[in-house]
């Protein structure tokens, strides 16, 4: 039981998603032909650079707008944009919610419960909506502040390349 207590309170602190995948996204660039290279441009602080196809890149999941460009000689340079969206790893965030809105709303019908009125009911429902709202939250902050609440697409990026006229 406490070792289940640690990783609810843990999960709750941290944020599903950050825990799940993190602040950046690896993605895989691949061309024909290969050997072009790769330029990253407006995809998080420090992560602009270069590499050579096929490789994979880290870019930070907030990024907006973030911008892959494969140049070769002899061919024309192809840009990809990537589009950013929310992560399905956001969603679990509302675990703890669901679980620390049931265990206020269970403690503060007790006293209720034990005189069975209406009373009960009725502070059972405000209980657990107020423990909701602050199991949510954090955890959904923390993945919003740190960029793991959302992903970027495509998730590979392959590109055929063709002869510059």
């Amino acid at each position: 039981m406490k070792r289940l207590a640690a990783i609810l309170i843990l999960q709750y602190l941290t944020g599903c998603a950050t825990v799940t995948h993190g602040r950046f996204q690896k993605i895989p660039v691949t061309s024909e032909p290969s050997g072009a290279d790769i330029e990253l441009a407006q995809c998080g602080a420090g992560r602009g650079g270069s590499a050579r196809t096929p490789a994979i890149v880290s870019v930070r999941r907030n990024a907006d707008g973030c911008t892959i460009t494969l140049h070769k000689d002899g061919y024309e340079s192809a840009h990809i944009v990537l589009r950013r969206d929310r992560s399905r790893a956001l969603y679990a965030n509302a675990l703890p919610a669901i679980v620390l809105g049931a265990a206020t709303g269970l403690v503060a019908a007790i006293p209720f419960v034990l005189g069975d009125s209406q009373g009960a009911h009725d502070a059972a429902d405000a209980s657990f909506k107020i423990g909701f709202a602050a199991g949510a939250a954090a955890p959904f902050l923390v993945d919003s502040k740190t960029g793991a609440a959302y992903r970027q697409f495509p998730d590979s990026v392959h590109v055929a390349l063709h002869p510059a006229p």
